[in-house]
C-alpha cells in the first residue's frame, strides 16, 4: 500500500500528455515513416525515451521514499497488532491503515460503527502518507476530553496516539 487516492497523483502523467497526444493522433509508425529531417526523428525518439525513463525513475524514487516514511510508524503498527485483539475495531479515516494495522478500520461517519470494549481510536495528525486519516481538530478534542476514551499508547517520535474505548 504505497499509493493512496488523492488529487496529487494524476499530475505525474501531465508531462507525458503531449507525447501521448502526438502518438495517438499520428501514430508511431507513421511518424517514423515521415520524411522528416533525421534530427527531428531523433529528437522525437529521444523525447519518448526520456518520458519512459522519467516514469520509471519517478515510480522508483516514490517507492523508496514512501517505504522509508512507513518505517517511522513500524513500532505503532506492531504495538497495535500485538496489544489489541484480532477482532478489534480502529476508528480512523483513510485507506492504508487497515492494511498496516491488520484490523478492521471504520471511518467516523460509518453508521455501522459501534463503540464497544474492542474499539480503538487511531490519532496521528502528522501522517503524510494518508492525509485522509488525519482527524479533524474537533474530533481529536472530542476524544481527548471524553472520559470514556483512555490513552493506551503514545509514540512521541511518530506522533501516534491510540485511545481505547472503555465504555
Amino acid at each position: 500500500h504505497i499509493i493512496t487516492t488523492g488529487k496529487a497523483y494524476p499530475r505525474f502523467l501531465l508531462p507525458a500528455f503531449p507525447v501521448f497526444a502526438v502518438v495517438w493522433a499520428v501514430g508511431f509508425n507513421k511518424i517514423l515513416n515521415f520524411k522528416f529531417i533525421k534530427i527531428i526523428k531523433k529528437l522525437y525518439l529521444l523525447l519518448v525515451i526520456l518520458c519512459i525513463i522519467g516514469f520509471i525513475a519517478s515510480i522508483s524514487v516514490k517507492t523508496i521514499l514512501t517505504n522509508n516514511e512507513w518505517n517511522l510508524y513500524k513500532e505503532d503498527f506492531k504495538w497495535a497488532r500485538e496489544n489489541t485483539e484480532k477482532n478489534s475495531k480502529f476508528v480512523t479515516d483513510g485507506q492504508c491503515l487497515a492494511y498496516q494495522l491488520d484490523r478492521e478500520v471504520y471511518p467516523w461517519h460509518d453508521n455501522k460503527l459501534n463503540f464497544d470494549k474492542n474499539a480503538y481510536i487511531w490519532v496521528n495528525q502528522n501522517l503524510r502518507l494518508d492525509y485522509a486519516s488525519i482527524l479533524a481538530a474537533e474530533k481529536v478534542n472530542e476524544v481527548e476530553n471524553n472520559d470514556s476514551f483512555e490513552l493506551v499508547y503514545i509514540n512521541e517520535k511518530s506522533g501516534t496516539k491510540v485511545y481505547h474505548h472503555s465504555g
